[in-house]
């Protein structure tokens, strides 16, 4: 399978960032693609990610104070950073 742009975006900014970094803050309601780009990097082992929101626990007393919520991406344990630049130069997962 070919890297598309915005997957290979996703794969150099974990290089730049030294196998984290953090997804734009968008508001909760708002539904974006980046799952649909993280998802498929994902189940190839190259990347982990966790839903974060503005509120640090979210329960049914507090879930209506939570407006914004973001992606922490991470490397995969199984991986390096060299595994990922040699999957970005290949251009292939």
């Amino acid at each position: 399978m070919r890297l598309d742009k915005k997957s290979k975006d996703i794969l150099q900014m974990l290089v730049k960032g030294k196998g984290y970094f953090k997804t734009p803050t968008v508001p909760k309601d708002h539904t974006d693609g980046t799952v649909n780009l993280l998802v498929p990097l994902y189940l190839k082992g190259l990347l982990t990610f966790q839903r974060q929101y503005d509120v640090p626990l979210i329960g049914p007393s507090n879930e209506h104070m939570v407006r914004f919520k973001w992606y922490d991406v991470m490397i995969d344990k199984k991986k390096t950073i060299k595994d990922i630049r040699k999957v970005i130069k290949d251009g292939k997962l």
